[in-house]
């Protein structure tokens, strides 16, 4: 009987690990499609005459912020030859249930070209309102600047901020929030660190 059920365990184990292993690469394949989609969708403004140029990993500088130093990651965007924009891959790991991932696009100037969630376990119905498909609220980035609006003002209006939260959830907009304002700031004292890496 033990042999018989060594047997079956053993035979159930190697179907499994076949099936994970014949279907790695379709997963792999599908994964890079969505990838490359929300490159596109959060680039979108620039690229009416541009194109996504491949991803470089770059060296940050050992004072970069968390937000940006976990993943180096960038992809460029291009009009021509020239690089009019990149995406950075961002993660706060001040969500209410954890790490959030986003992908942020900005332009030469270091201005938001547009934010999207990529990844986060935040409660349905509240938290998930930094998801596009659930909310609006991600948009309320799109144009900003670090510097147009005061240090301060970069948090939730309900700790004197520019920014809505959402009803019964503020620690999720507080990560999100942050994570871009920290990240804004590293790139507004160094301009050209991922130009001259690109």
């Amino acid at each position: 009987m033990t042999i018989r059920l060594a047997l079956v365990g053993f035979l159930t184990s190697a179907l499994v690990g076949t099936v994970y292993v014949l279907t790695l690469p379709a997963i792999e394949s599908a994964r890079e499609v969505a990838r490359q989609a929300l490159l596109r969708e959060v680039s979108a403004p620039l690229l009416d005459d541009g194109q996504l140029g491949p991803s470089v990993e770059i060296q940050w500088h050992p004072d970069a912020p968390d937000a940006l130093s976990f993943n180096p990651i960038v992809t460029p965007i291009l009009a021509g030859q020239t690089t009019v924009g990149f995406i950075l891959p961002l993660r706060t790991t001040e969500g209410y249930s954890g790490a959030i991932d986003l992908l942020l696009a900005i332009d030469a100037n270091a201005r938001i070209v547009g934010l999207r969630t990529l990844m986060h376990r935040e409660t349905p119905g509240l938290g998930d309102s930094i998801e596009l498909s659930k909310s609006d609220w991600i948009l309320g980035f799109d144009g900003l600047a670090f510097s147009d609006l005061a240090p301060s003002d970069w948090t939730v209006k309900k700790d004197g901020g520019y920014f809505d939260s959402f009803t019964g959830a503020t620690i999720t907009p507080r990560a999100v929030i942050d994570a871009v304002a920290v990240s804004l700031a590293y790139l507004e004292q160094k301009p050209t660190e991922v130009f001259d890496a690109l």
